[in-house]
């Protein structure tokens, strides 16, 4: 899914006044991590991430691996916050998936 040049455009704009719903810290990219971040995404598409380690290449790195595993795309990435965004699931297959 690639998003066209005015959906980024408007995606940059909505990412911009979100607050961060998920937070790195010294626990680094965790599988708990990677959960709230797959059901942020499915609650709200576009949500905002902190990394709070200083260390821009391990910022980088956990970015590549949340893009990876949530198969999302990055909408905005600034300093120690990136902004991401993956269409959710229509109703019916949510629905499908919770019974399970």
């Amino acid at each position: 899914m690639d998003l066209t040049r005015d959906e980024l455009k408007e995606l940059r704009g909505r990412a911009h006044g979100l607050m961060p719903v998920v937070m790195i810290g010294q626990s680094g990219l965790s599988e708990g991590v990677l959960t709230a971040i797959d059901e942020a995404l499915e609650a709200h598409e576009l949500i905002k991430i902190r990394m709070l380690d200083n260390d821009r290449s391990k910022r980088a790195e956990w970015s590549e691996e949340i893009l990876r595993t949530s198969r999302a795309q990055k909408v905005l990435a600034i300093g120690k916050m990136i902004s991401i965004y993956r269409k959710r699931k229509p109703k019916k297959d949510r629905e499908h998936d919770r019974v399970r």
